[in-house]
Formats: C-alpha cells, sequence, structure tokens
C-alpha cells in the first residue's frame, strides 16, 4: 500500500477485476511474468525486458490462446519496442496492432484490449480514432495508470497539451515509481514553456535510478532547451556512454539538438545522418531529425522530415510554434503552410472530443 493514495472503485471496474481472465493457471502465471518484464523495460528501457515479456505472453497464448487480456500485453511488448527501436520497427508496430485486434475481437469490452488498440493506433499516427478508442476506458477503468498514460502520449500528439499533462498526473499518482512515464510528464513542461519544471523532475527520477540512460537523455535535453548548454553536454555524453547497445538511439538524436546548434556537425553521431524520412515511424523521432537539420542550415531536409512527422501523426502544434529549433523556418512558406494544416488536425481533434 502507498501512503496517502486513495483509489476509489467503480461498480463497473470491480466486475471487471472480479472476471477470471483465465481459467489456466499455467497462463496467468506466465502473463504476470510478461507483465514484469513490460513493467521492468519501463524502469530500465532494456530491450531483453521486452524480448522477455513477449516469450512470456506467447507462452501465456500457447496455453490459453483465448486469453484476451495476454494478447493486449503481447501488443503492448511489441509496441514499446517498435516506438523506441529503429531495427523492425514498422513490422513490430503491425504485430502490435494485429495482437490489440486479436485482444479486443476476444473481450470487446476489455481496458486491456482497448487500451493496447488505441495505444498501436497512435504510435501508427491514427489519433482521431485512437481518441474514440482510448477514451471509452475510463468509465470502467479510472484507476488503470496504464490507460492515463497513453491517454497523455495521445493528447501530446494531439497538441492538446493541457489534457496531456493532466492525464499523466493521474498516472503518476496511481503509480508513482515508473521512470518512463515521468520523462513524458516533463516533456508536457517543456512543450508548455517550462523547461525548469522538466529539470526538476527528471532530478528527482534520477537521484533513484542515476544510470537511466533515457532519464539521463531528457534530462540533457530540458537543460538545452533551458540554455545550460555545458551541463547538457554533460549529461547527454553520459546517456550516450550508458545506452550505447540498447538499440535506442534517443541520446544521440537529443545530443545532436545541443552539437547542432552550435554549429558542432561533427560531434554529431553519424547514426543521425543514416536516418532516412520512410524508414522512420515514430512521430517524435521524425519531428527531432528535423530539427537538427533545421538548425544546421540545411531546409529542404528539415522540411522533408517535418512532413514525415506530421505523416506519423504528430501534430503537437503549440510545442512546433514554440521549439527554438525551428526558428530558422518560420518566415518559409512551405513551413507556415504545414503549420497550417497542423493547426487543422487540432482544430478537429478538439472537436472531436467535445462531440462526445
Amino acid at each position: 500500500m502507498v501512503d496517502g493514495l486513495q483509489v476509489q472503485v467503480s461498480g463497473k471496474e470491480q466486475e471487471t477485476l472480479e472476471a477470471p481472465l483465465t481459467s489456466s493457471p499455467q497462463a496467468y502465471n506466465l502473463y504476470l511474468q510478461g507483465r514484469f518484464y513490460l513493467n521492468d523495460y519501463r524502469m530500465r528501457s532494456q530491450m531483453e525486458s521486452l524480448r522477455l515479456g513477449r516469450q512470456a505472453a506467447q507462452d501465456a497464448l500457447a496455453k490459453d490462446p483465448k486469453f484476451s487480456e495476454a494478447q493486449a500485453l503481447l501488443s503492448q511488448l511489441y509496441l514499446m519496442e517498435g516506438a523506441n527501436v529503429l531495427q523492425n520497427a514498422a513490422q513490430n508496430l503491425a504485430l502490435a496492432e494485429e495482437a490489440a485486434r486479436r485482444a479486443v475481437a476476444l473481450k470487446p469490452n476489455s481496458p486491456d484490449a482497448l487500451v493496447a488498440l488505441g495505444a498501436a493506433l497512435t504510435e501508427r499516427g491514427h489519433n482521431l480514432e485512437a481518441l474514440k478508442i482510448l477514451r471509452q476506458p475510463i468509465s470502467v477503468a479510472p484507476n488503470s495508470e496504464n490507460l492515463w498514460g497513453w491517454l497523455g502520449y495521445l493528447y501530446h500528439y494531439t497538441g492538446m497539451l493541457d489534457a496531456a499533462e493532466k492525464a499523466y498526473d493521474r498516472s503518476i499518482e496511481l503509480n508513482p515509481n515508473t521512470a518512463n512515464v515521468h520523462w513524458m510528464h516533463a516533456r508536457m513542461h517543456l512543450y508548455q514553456g517550462r523547461p525548469e519544471e522538466s529539470e526538476q523532475e527528471m532530478r528527482r527520477v534520477l537521484a533513484a535510478n542515476p544510470d537511466q540512460f533515457k532519464a539521463l537523455a531528457y534530462m540533457g535535453e530540458f537543460l538545452y532547451y533551458e540554455d545550460k548548454f555545458d551541463e547538457a553536454d554533460k549529461a547527454l555524453t553520459r546517456a550516450v556512454e550508458l545506452g550505447r547497445g540498447s538499440g535506442d538511439e534517443a541520446p544521440q538524436v537529443l545530443a545532436a539538438f545541443l552539437y547542432a546548434s552550435r554549429g558542432q556537425r561533427d560531434r554529431i553521431d553519424p547514426l543521425v545522418f543514416r536516418a532516412r524520412p520512410e524508414q522512420t515511424f515514430d512521430g517524435d523521432a521524425a519531428y527531432w531529425q528535423g530539427g537538427i537539420y533545421a538548425m544546421l542550415g540545411d531546409k529542404q531536409q528539415a522540411l522533408i522530415w517535418l512532413r514525415r512527422a506530421v505523416a506519423l501523426g504528430n501534430h503537437n502544434y503549440p510545442w512546433f510554434q514554440r521549439d527554438k529549433n525551428y526558428a530558422s523556418l518560420r518566415s518559409d512558406p512551405e513551413y507556415q503552410k504545414i503549420m497550417e494544416e497542423v493547426r487543422g488536425h487540432l482544430e478537429e481533434y478538439r472537436r472531436a472530443v467535445a462531440a462526445e
């Protein structure tokens, strides 16, 4: 029990909690193992956790092919790898959606299944469909940290940053101990113009997890946006060292912000320049790449990457308007045209939420 945490369980949620997930004890034990590995990944960002979790979920489904929650778990494990590792990303994201749709087919009202499908659709850029699906379980599973975490992720893509911050607030209230939700939450502070709050949140995470390479990378990013360049350099250098070999390229890409802003092209990891828009499937990653090229003075590449980010569903209009990495493009007609498209998406999302 966490002191001070009060969780109110609704009648619908109580029914869900009491319903058996599977008739196979072996399948259930394997499912719990898979959940452990997913949570371990959210703490340590180590790919081995996702692979072990995937094996456990697949073994659970071998015991009980109708185990909807195990299918949802398998979807989440594929999704986390597809969203964070470039290699095989397209295949992993497709497998994530397929597993989520199987979960929903097995149990249409399962909160786990709906969250898995909404999350997969979000990462694949289908934001309107994801909004419709992810908001369904709120009344049934208001105490699902996973639901609120994915709602926060979706809201940030749609540019509804106040809603994103509140969703992450709720996820953290339900479980304050997961590392990755804190850096996502901290990003919302940055996007709303409060990078000093982002820095403080990361300092708290790193006090408990000093070698968490992605937390260090985001700390470096937040320091960069506060113009604390020397501190940012130290944090980013350490993040790259700790994350090397993980398959996760976020530290190298975030470090490139600092180096590009200083005109230090030679310090940027070559993998940043090897990336290709058509091989990138995460909207944040594509947007980051565009900002790097904008600071290096390559307007054509910057706009190509920005278009790719928008095509992947990253429509974070408030942040796009504020981000200093794209300052050199503000007066460009093509950039302005893209921003009008993104603003149109934001209005569409607001209407969709208001209509419910």
